[in-house]
């Protein structure tokens, strides 16, 4: 049996904001809350104890600092400090993507999306993501990338253009899986 916790008035306060705050993000009718005058401090922490026992929120981002966003026919993908999200319009589902699950890095600076490939920005090459076999694949300067530190992408028909933060512009062929570089050399200013 769990034993009563004394909480302060002012712990009191922040727990019910939290758990308002919570409850209004997620959309949880057992976390609602009907007046913060009428919650005593026990029920407070009884109410963010259940939240907290209930798991991360599946209607959430990975992360509040967001990099770029994207959007093919049936995904929102929204790059972040600490990898993508996915958000499936049709279901209002949310997936999370990082470096366990093969990005390159969770730094990701940029994302493009077309309707068969996600094309993901990261401080450790350009990650593409195979929506139909569901597995990623990271490709850095070792396989032609100028630049393992991406900052911009844009897909152009069968190219896939990739802006470096220091040694300018590759663009991908996906039919050849080739990479050319054009740099300051090249022309770029």
């Amino acid at each position: 049996m769990r034993r009563p916790v004394a909480i302060s008035r002012s712990r009191t306060l922040r727990l019910l904001c939290v758990a308002f705050i919570v409850s209004a993000v997620v959309g949880c009718s057992s976390c609602a809350i009907a007046s913060t005058a009428s919650v005593a401090p026990m029920a407070a922490a009884a109410l963010v104890d259940r939240m907290s026992a209930q798991g991360p929120s599946r209607r959430a981002l990975i992360s509040n600092r967001v990099h770029a966003i994207a959007a093919d026919a049936t995904n929102v993908w929204i790059a972040t400090d600490k990898g993508v999200s996915r958000l499936v319009r049709a279901t209002g589902a949310w997936s999370h993507y990082t470096q366990d699950d093969g990005l390159g890095s969770d730094d990701v600076r940029d994302v493009a999306a077309d309707e068969s490939t996600v094309w993901v920005g990261t401080s450790a090459g350009v990650s593409v993501y195979n929506l139909q076999a569901g597995t990623w694949r990271t490709l850095r300067e070792r396989d032609g990338l100028r630049s393992d530190t991406v900052s911009r992408i844009a897909l152009d028909g069968e190219y896939v253009w990739v802006g470096t933060e220091w040694n300018g512009v590759s663009r991908y062929n996906r039919r050849t899986e080739s990479w050319e570089v054009r740099t300051h050399s090249d022309g770029l200013s």
